[in-house]
């Protein structure tokens, strides 16, 4: 805990002492502690200061005169040291009659006072910000720092200067980036080098400096109107003379703070500006002016100052502060620097000068907050599954959830069906796994089925029968080939479990189904299921309290429920546990998933972006997916932890993100891949006729089980939805979003180059589903003009560019035969009917 102490000096001299109000409270919050006291009196004090300032300045224009060499070489040399002689006495002087007036033992209401102040400031460890509010010019000069208070007994304490009337500055939002800029002004004389490469040196991705070389005014004022800066620092030439602060720009000009008000109010006002640094000769005037313009900290030299003690310090303080130390500690420890290295023995009293000029109101920043906090980790999971430690992110279907965690505590048997990118996965890890884990009576064996589900199941359950690593390893493969030999049933290896996890329940979670088919033989997808059902068999007679002993819970795409309920004790299973079913995600629903995860992490949607994307997403199928990919690729961008309207401007809005996402995909393939996947593509387009290309529904009849597996592919980059026609049976693909067609330039290219062809294609297909429709009727069959295109077509287009579908084929083959076998029938009539004309004609010439 840091505390906070003001001194505010009222009123008073040195001739008759100061009154004063003391603060105390814990820093950023209000003061618990008030009480009044006095300051004594010690009429030397400002003569004594005025001597050691005119020794000091006097041995300093001794260092920066011009080189001499020769005989007057020793003469300046025996001058300077006999100006260091007297500025160090000055310096001594000034310094023992300060402490001595800080510790006056004759004034027995200052010790009183000064008891008081020690009980109330407590623990001598604590870190403690002292401000001396006052508007008398020498008290602001004066080297607080150096009351054996503050120099010996609280040694984590820093004493600054502020005015007594002030107002409170408006606070910067977060950030993500350090913005500084730095004005090396007129350097004649002095070497402002090292500082540029001090600061040089802490430039990184989160801290931004610009440079402002001896610039001109408009230069500066430029650059304090167009951006946002947090830290202002002026190395160079300055000066507090004639009541007025001005730093020289360059070797001809010079600015005070009233030419620069406005520019400098602006950066002020927005909450940018926190801290302005002048790394150069006397600078509090200019700190007083700024303070009018309500800025929070001002670090400055109360007197001019070479320019190496200048730099010395700069890298002192900055070192410390951004490594984390307090900005009060680190102007603490940067002036001692100057102590350690010397400097004071060089300069007598040098060490005094730098102090923070503070606004009482505002709480100094931390490198850290000023550098803004590291840009949060993504909340949004693109096109791939939440995962269970995702779970503080996943704001979808609590209804749902809730319908599934109720299922999975009174049934044997739980499914989740639905498109692919509805959630599924998601629902399953990031939904209900942290719920039951809160209950505790759970043991949860998760795996995915791939190409070897019998060792994936081996791999979730091995763990919950041996504790031990080496054992697992050793049990692995043999547990997974006693359950694909049969010699073991998963019903025992589950009874196992039970015995060694009393009274927990077993929720065995085969997560995306699918792959048992897609990438198992029919054998092993038969035993596998044997295993599962039988275990259900077996376990759903016993029960722990009101919840089954063990519970099976599996998440399957919708187009694989054929194929599921080909096994007859599966659709029996299916019937009697009807699966939840996830369909679109309602716009409320989307709206929190696209709102809430963005305020866990603190960052703000600028007003109406949630409202646009929402528009353009549309309720598409699979449009959750495409929220999350889009999303997550905005997060890449936040600046200041908001979410632009520029930035979805930037990435294409929806549509190009997923544009980007299909070239990333396309890219991967091989050219028969990439062949093969722009004929399926085009046959999930439907060309306009006047009006905008469509997405259309595919069957997989239509697309051909050669190319099904890259559709599931598709699938699995949700890069396509695949689902089920209920009425025609059979699994169905679409495009995720027509944002594709639109926005996707390689398919726009594929649609343009073949318009024609998928115009004819559509033709055929739409008459061939007609001819399917009334029973592959020859009435309905093709004929004529229409059927010379269409026989075109199929030797032209259908073989690599845009195929029919089989149905479509079959329909072209049998009007081609029919019209055949019509004009055979149509000859052997005309033979026939020649040759009995012929018979006719002889028989007459005969009679």
């Amino acid at each position: 805990m840091t505390k906070l102490v003001k001194l505010k000096i009222d009123e008073g001299n040195f001739e008759v002492g100061f009154k004063v109000t003391v603060e105390i409270g814990e820093d950023g919050k209000p003061y618990d502690t008030e009480f009044k006291g006095r300051l004594p009196s010690y009429p030397t004090i400002p003569n004594d200061y005025q001597g050691w300032r005119t020794n000091y300045l006097t041995l300093e224009d001794s260092w920066c005169g011009p080189v001499i060499s020769g005989a007057k070489a020793g003469s300046k040399k025996e001058e300077t040291i006999q100006l260091l002689e007297l500025a160090t006495d000055s310096a001594t002087s000034f310094h023992s009659n300060f402490t001595n007036w800080l510790n006056s033992t004759d004034d027995k209401e200052f010790q009183f006072f000064k008891s008081k102040l020690c009980q109330k400031l407590g623990d001598e460890s604590t870190e403690i910000r002292v401000i001396i509010q006052t508007e008398d010019t020498l008290l602001k000069k004066l080297p607080w720092h150096e009351w054996d208070l503050f120099a010996d007994r609280y040694t984590n304490a820093e004493v600054a200067v502020g005015a007594t009337e002030f107002e409170k500055p408006i606070l910067p939002g977060k950030s993500d980036i350090l913005k500084i800029l730095v004005i090396l002004g007129n350097s004649e004389g002095i070497d402002t080098g090292p500082d540029r490469q001090t600061l040089e040196d802490i430039r990184s991705s989160q801290v931004d400096i610009n440079f402002l070389v001896e610039p001109n005014k408009t230069e500066i004022s430029n650059e304090l109107w167009k951006n946002k800066w947090n830290i202002l620092c002026f190395s160079g030439h300055s000066s507090s003379q004639d009541k007025t602060g001005q730093i020289f720009i360059n070797r001809t000009d010079s600015l005070t703070i009233q030419e620069l008000k406005y520019g400098l109010k602006k950066a002020i006002d927005r909450g940018g500006l926190q801290l302005a640094i002048f790394n150069s000769c006397d600078g509090l005037k200019l700190a007083e002016d700024l303070a009018d313009l309500n800025i929070p900290q001002v670090i400055l030299m109360r007197e001019p100052v070479m320019d190496k003690v200048a730099h010395a310090f700069l890298t002192g303080f900055l070192d410390e502060f951004s490594k984390g130390e307090s900005l009060y500690l680190a102007v603490r420890h940067a002036r001692e620097r100057l102590i350690e290295l010397g400097y004071d023995n060089e300069f007598p009293g040098c060490s005094w000068l730098p102090v923070i000029f503070q606004n009482p109101a505002v709480k100094p920043p931390t490198w850290k907050e000023l550098k803004g906090l590291p840009k949060p980790p993504n909340p949004y999971r693109g096109l791939s599954p939440f995962r269970e430690e995702d779970s503080e992110y996943f704001f979808w279907r609590e209804n749902v959830i809730l319908s599934l965690q109720n299922r999975v505590e009174k049934q044997n048997v739980v499914m989740v069906l639905g498109a692919s990118g509805s959630g599924k996965s998601s629902i399953v890890y990031a939904g209900l796994l942290p719920r039951l884990r809160q209950q505790k009576q759970w043991l949860i064996a998760q795996f995915r089925p791939q190409s070897n589900p019998f060792y994936q199941l081996a791999q979730a359950l091995v763990p919950l029968l041996h504790s031990d690593k080496q054992t697992q390893r050793q049990e692995l493969t043999a547990v997974a080939k006693a359950l694909y030999d049969g010699q073991k049933n998963l019903s025992q290896t589950v009874q196992d479990i039970a015995q060694i996890h009393a009274n927990q329940q077993l929720l065995l979670i085969v997560d995306q189904f699918e792959t048992l088919y897609t990438l198992n033989p029919i054998e092993v997808q038969h035993r596998f299921i044997e295993q599962l059902l039988q275990a259900v068999a077996v376990e759903s007679q016993q029960a722990v309290g009101n919840l089954p002993a063990f519970t099976l819970l599996i998440t399957l795409r919708a187009d694989f429920v054929s194929q599921a309920i080909t096994d007859a004790p599966f659709a029996d299973v299916l019937n009697n546990y009807p699966p939840i079913i996830l369909g679109p995600m309602a716009e409320a629903g989307l709206k929190a998933a696209l709102e809430k995860p963005a305020e866990k992490q603190g960052v703000t949607i600028e007003a109406g972006l949630t409202e646009r994307i929402l528009q353009d997403l549309g309720q598409a199928p699979g449009n959750l997916s495409l929220l999350e990919l889009t999303l997550a690729q905005l997060w890449k961008r936040i600046c200041n932890y908001i979410i632009r309207h520029k930035d979805y401007d930037a990435i294409g809005g929806i549509k190009q993100a997923i544009a980007r996402y299909a070239n990333d995909f396309y890219d991967t393939l091989n050219p028969k891949e990439q062949a093969t996947l722009r004929r399926i593509m085009l046959q999930l387009v439907r060309p306009g006729e006047g009006t905008d290309d469509t997405r259309q529904i595919a069957t997989r009849h239509q697309i051909g089980e050669e190319q099904w597996h890259l559709v599931i592919r598709l699938a699995d980059k949700r890069l396509v939805v695949t689902g089920r026609d209920k009425d025609a049976k059979q699994d169905t693909v679409e495009l995720v979003h027509e944002a594709l067609i639109h926005h996707w330039q390689l398919l726009k290219d594929w649609i343009n180059q073949n318009r024609e062809a998928l115009r004819i294609k559509h033709e055929i297909e739409t008459a061939a589903k007609d001819w399917e429709a009334h029973g592959k009727s020859k009435h309905y069959l093709l004929q004529g003009p229409k059927l010379n295109l269409a026989k075109d077509y199929l030797n032209n287009y259908a073989a690599d560019k845009v195929p029919l579908s089989e149905l479509a084929q079959a329909f072209v083959q049998t009007s081609i035969k029919y019209r055949q076998r019509y004009r055979l029938i149509g000859i052997v009539t005309a033979v026939i009917f020649l040759l009995a004309w012929i018979a006719c004609v002889n028989e007459q010439i005969a009679e």
